[in-house]
């Protein structure tokens, strides 16, 4: 279940990567004064082949889910894992490291998808776990970010996959 809500994710942050952006005011200057186009594109053509607007893909079934299930509990997390830069890799279940500590005494500590989702869930528990991960031992932490995290990406797939 966890899987299948991963790689309906993932899809939506690849249609969210090809939607095109907005041009900057400065480029549309130089466009028009490049092609004598003015307006949008909407109103004239542009002189050129291959400077026509570019269109949205069209929205995929599992974006359409996303939005529908905002009043849901797990959406949050749900959105997390879509728009979190923090999130390299939802198909490999690829995060970036995890930073702890501030100025000079910054650590970067690997954790996985799970255990990410676990740390960010529990703000509560942030001083805890991170002593213990700068510590020697920082097995219970992990088990306990590990077990949040499953535990709330199994009930956001369990909300994802109900009709």
């Amino acid at each position: 279940m966890i899987a299948a809500l991963l790689s309906d994710l993932a899809e939506v942050r690849r249609y969210y990567a090809a939607l095109p952006g907005p041009p900057s005011s400065f480029g549309i200057a130089l466009d028009s004064a490049r092609t004598g186009v003015l307006g949008d594109g909407c109103s004239a053509h542009y002189r050129e082949p291959g400077r026509e607007l570019r269109r949205a893909p069209p929205r995929p079934l599992s974006e359409r889910r996303l939005w529908s299930l905002a009043d849901r509990p797990g959406h949050g997390l749900r959105v997390y894992l879509v728009a979190s830069v923090e999130v390299l890799d939802l198909a490999a279940e690829r995060v970036a490291p995890l930073a702890l500590g501030t100025g000079r005494a910054v650590r970067s500590v690997d954790v996985s998808l799970r255990e990410r989702v676990g740390w960010v869930l529990s703000p509560a528990e942030h001083d805890r776990w991170e002593r213990a991960l700068r510590a020697g031992d920082s097995r219970p932490a992990r088990a306990a970010m590990l077990e949040r995290g499953t535990a709330a990406l199994a009930a956001a797939a369990a909300e994802w996959t109900s009709p």
